[in-house]
């Protein structure tokens, strides 16, 4: 999975504890490659395609994004989820 489909509100905790990790981390190379890799912006195409196909897996699978993934729905993706 790609991170640039995580909204980038939600990702502002993760990127704080990583950063607090950094500092007793062994391999800080590993932390810092993880920091950069979530600093990067949502792809809000991309990010509408994981939440619009998700939706219709779900339906299917008797299943909620929500309850498995809540970090990946904003509000944006709550509202294309229900549509």
């Amino acid at each position: 999975m790609t991170v640039d489909i995580i909204p980038d509100e939600n990702k502002a905790p993760i990127l704080k504890s990583l950063k607090s990790l950094k500092r007793i981390f062994h391999n800080k190379n590993q932390i810092t490659g993880l920091i950069q890799q979530l600093s990067k912006p949502l792809d809000i195409v991309k990010y509408k395609q994981f939440i619009k196909f998700s939706a219709i897996l779900d339906k299917r699978r008797g299943q909620n994004l929500l309850d498995v993934a809540p970090h990946m729905i904003n509000n944006l993706g709550r509202s294309l989820y229900y549509e």
